[in-house]
């Protein structure tokens, strides 16, 4: 559930996640209030309730990190799970390489990539993994984008898949990481547009947290290697005295 008076940049994601289930033949209430909601979703307003036929959505748009919110969701998925025909989509806000040119982007601090890594956890334990593998992904590629800034690595672009090839290709990664990772980018990309993701998430999300622990390694060591360079520097800064003979 977005704040009750969301901004307008969130507002237009609801609006616009709306409109693209409409043009699927889905039938869409936005922010539902109590009369119009399920006996089982009373007090617990979800972002969207999208109906097709016999199916039944319930979707959630991740916007912003709260302590209580991985709390909320399980308890939501916990709900959504026990009645017959419905489902949680949990969808996270538009990755970065869709967001417009010129916007400015912070990279996920270190205790945000674990928090979400811990919610992914939370939210795969609780059945609901499409939303953990969006969490996990985020989380993930957020290291991957890290350590890429730590081996001032460029980036012409700032798509995800050039990040891979680029982390890859300089011996960052090694080939089966490169290959788990666009396996569960795919499944991802596929959670995240609205399609059915090609294979099971819940092993594409326990290659993610472990991945991610491998990628915590070498960013720690790139920091290592960084530092110990910045000293070596230090140590030749100043004026050379050469011996007079």
């Amino acid at each position: 559930m977005i704040s009750p008076n969301p901004p307008a940049s969130e507002r237009q994601q609801i609006e616009r996640i709306a409109e693209e289930y409409r043009s699927k033949g889905y039938e869409v209430l936005v922010e539902p209030s109590d009369p119009d909601l399920p006996p089982f979703l009373q007090g617990r307003q979800p972002d969207l309730i999208a109906r097709r036929g016999d199916e039944q959505l319930v979707i959630e748009l991740r916007t912003s990190l709260s302590k209580s919110e991985p709390d909320r969701l399980t308890e939501l998925a916990e709900r959504v799970q026990r009645e017959p025909g419905w489902k949680l989509v949990f969808i996270a806000p538009r990755p970065a390489e869709e967001l417009l040119p010129g916007e400015q982007l912070q990279l996920l601090s270190l205790p945000e990539v674990e928090e979400q890594l811990g919610d992914a956890r939370q939210l795969l334990g609780a059945g609901n993994q499409e939303a953990a593998i969006l969490l996990a992904w985020a989380a993930v590629e957020g290291q991957l984008r890290e350590l890429a800034r730590q081996e001032e690595i460029p980036l012409p672009r700032p798509g995800t898949l050039t990040l891979l090839r680029q982390l890859v290709s300089l011996g960052l990664i090694d080939r089966e990481q490169y290959r788990a990772l666009s396996d569960a980018y795919k499944a991802r990309s596929a959670v995240a547009h609205g399609f059915r993701p090609p294979s099971e998430l819940g092993p594409a999300v326990q290659a993610l947290l472990g991945l991610s622990e491998a990628i915590a390694r070498e960013s720690r060591k790139a920091q290592i290697r960084k530092e110990e360079m910045d000293g070596s520097e230090e140590f030749f800064q100043g004026e050379a005295e050469w011996p007079e003979y």
